[in-house]
């Protein structure tokens, strides 16, 4: 019953700072800046949204002045990252170019979307008004008669006849969850009597929501007819929403909700948006083409492989299947286009090839006119662009930089070990002797009782243990590391001595009883034991040690300035003095 839309389409420890380090602290100055480096500049308020995204507001707020810094530092070296991708001419690079322009294209079509679609249906006065809704949540519950098809009148009248025929045994006094539990047709629901819990305003169809939250608690509703069938409602109770944000706290989310509830008008709007622009830009298909290649594809006698539209020569190829102002599709990029985007093997019609052209076009259409509105020169698509360009070759320029330099041998893993051997021992081990019961606490509760009294724990396992998989050496199982077992072999671990007894120990109603046979104490592995783990440890060390050489080398070519005061009064909260911790500033924290 819920309403749908869519719409169109480590950091490293911080760096240490050495003597080869050009680094400058600003006591004072700097204007709105908390850091520059280069021709880069972090402001105030990019560092304020920074801090609130990383740690709560209230939480970033009390940092030290110290912490500020540190993760300052963090910001100030993704800075510097970018500053020596677009040295070394990353941003040139075309696949690069083509990345951040899908990017932009991708936000332009969404203003576009929102300008030429949305505005039309959804405003501010609509938001407060679906806000105000929004106060209240009620319970509900529903019996559901489907309708096998809602085409059919007389199937319509038979689900009407049907609900009406319940509605007037509940105006007689049956229980509604009893009824719902009997005859409705929402699987879902029935089994708990119909029951919906709470629910806001526009989590319903329309037809639903308006109906439920028009009735009093303990009302029911008059017959509703939805896209799932006709319903009879309830209303249980209502309530304040607890928790509710203010009016500019919630709209993100009011936004979306009104984009899903408007769905259907979003979407007819949408194709009458698309439809204008087909006619404008003189959008013609050529159906002479377009018939003389569903006739080729639907000959039985004509060889296909495994790209559909192989059998067509290079100069049917060219031949145009449409038409537009600009240009035209050819039969070559129509083939590529079922090839890449659709597993079609056939088409049934004319209409569902033009379709497919349709999707070729429409694209290009669309991304022409936010171009003629001027959508692509607003801050935001280009900030868009700018910080998807950077994020790419930020990636590219680190691993350049970084990871193809990583080169990793024997001998140097060999070395690690040796010089790290305390890093790879095994961890402890438990061997128990298990008595494993099905379900049958009494049974296990004797069992237990008798072993801790001194019975003989291997008679015992023969006689009772029920796992299959142990039987067959006495119930042994181990050894095994402290995560292993569950509940089993935590309390294996809690055993202190050799002969110690424990259970039933309770797991999923099933029951265990065991008895530690052997405990195994960490030991040194052997590198080819640790050989997987060296590996990693080595990797990550020395991609750290190569990493922290670039970025020392990326600051000493870019002097990186930090206004400290505008530091230490980022929020209008700092105008209390700021507790500090000693710094040291010889490393990053």
């Amino acid at each position: 019953m819920r309403s749908n839309h869519s719409a169109w389409m480590k950091i490293i420890p911080l760096a240490v700072f050495g003597a080869v380090l050009v680094f400058i602290w600003g006591c004072g100055g700097g204007g709105d800046l908390v850091a520059k480096m280069g021709n880069r500049k972090i402001t105030m308020e990019q560092f304020r949204q920074f801090l609130d995204g990383r740690f709560r507001h209230v939480e970033a707020v009390k940092l030290t002045k110290e912490k500020r810094i540190e993760a300052l530092n963090q910001q100030i070296e993704k800075e510097l990252i970018v500053l020596d991708a677009y040295r070394q001419g990353y941003d040139k690079m075309p696949d690069v170019t083509a990345q951040s322009q899908q990017a932009a294209d991708r936000v332009a079509l969404e203003e576009l979307f929102n300008r030429a679609i949305v505005s039309r249906f959804i405003n501010d006065a609509y938001l407060r008004d679906l806000y105000d809704k929004q106060a209240m949540e009620i319970r509900a519950r529903h019996i559901l008669v489907r309708i096998a098809n809602k085409d059919s009148v007389e199937n319509v009248q038979a689900a009407k006849q049907k609900i009406d025929a319940i509605a007037a045994e509940i105006a007689a006094g049956a229980d509604f969850a009893e009824v719902a539990k009997a005859k409705s047709e929402d699987e879902t629901t029935a089994k708990d009597g119909g029951e919906l819990g709470f629910f806001q305003w526009g989590r319903m169809v329309d037809e639903f929501q308006e109906a439920a939250f028009a009735l009093d608690s303990g009302q029911v509703s008059q017959p509703v007819l939805t896209n799932y069938g006709w319903h009879l409602i309830k209303l249980e109770e209502r309530r304040p929403v607890p928790n509710r944000g203010t009016f500019e706290d919630e709209k993100p989310q009011l936004e979306n909700l009104a984009q899903r509830i408007m769905g259907d008008r979003l979407r007819s709007a949408s194709l009458l948006y698309v439809d204008s622009l087909k006619q404008t830009r003189g959008l013609e298909y050529d159906t002479t083409n377009i018939d003389m290649i569903l006739k080729r594809l639907d000959d039985p006698s004509v060889a296909k492989g495994e790209y559909l539209f192989d059998c067509f020569t290079a100069a049917e190829g060219a031949l145009p299947v449409a038409r537009y102002d600009r240009g035209t599709v050819s039969l070559d990029s129509l083939g590529k286009t079922v090839a890449s985007r659709t597993r079609a093997r056939s088409f049934p019609d004319r209409k569902s090839l033009e379709d497919v052209i349709d999707g070729i076009v429409v694209m290009e259409f669309l991304t022409d006119q936010a171009h003629k509105d001027g959508i692509f020169d607003l801050p935001k698509v280009k900030d868009t662009a700018r910080e998807a360009e950077e994020a790419i070759i930020s990636r590219q320029v680190e691993k350049a930089m970084v990871d193809d330099r990583l080169d990793v041998t024997d001998e140097d893993m060999l070395k690690y070990y040796e010089e790290h051997k305390a890093d790879f021992f095994t961890d402890p081990e438990r061997t128990v002797r298990e008595i494993f019961i099905y379900s049958d606490e009494a049974k296990a509760n004797e069992v237990a009782a008798r072993a801790k009294k001194g019975e003989d724990f291997l008679a015992l396992t023969k006689k009772y243990n029920e796992k299959k998989n142990t039987q067959a050496n006495d119930g042994i199982v181990g050894p095994f590391g402290a995560r292993l077992h569950a509940e089993m072999g935590e309390a294996a671990f809690a055993l202190a001595k050799v002969g110690d007894i424990a259970g039933p120990i309770k797991a999923g109603g099933n029951y265990s009883i065991i008895r530690l046979e052997e405990i195994l104490p960490p030991r040194q592995k052997t590198f080819g034991e640790a050989k997987n783990q060296v590996r990693a440890s080595y990797r990550r060390n020395k991609r750290q040690e190569i990493r922290q050489a670039w970025l020392d080398q990326v600051r000493k070519q870019n002097a990186v300035k930090i206004y400290e005061n505008n530091v230490v009064h980022l929020f209008p909260e700092d105008s209390q003095p700021m507790a500090s911790v000693p710094a040291d500033t010889s490393k990053g924290k």
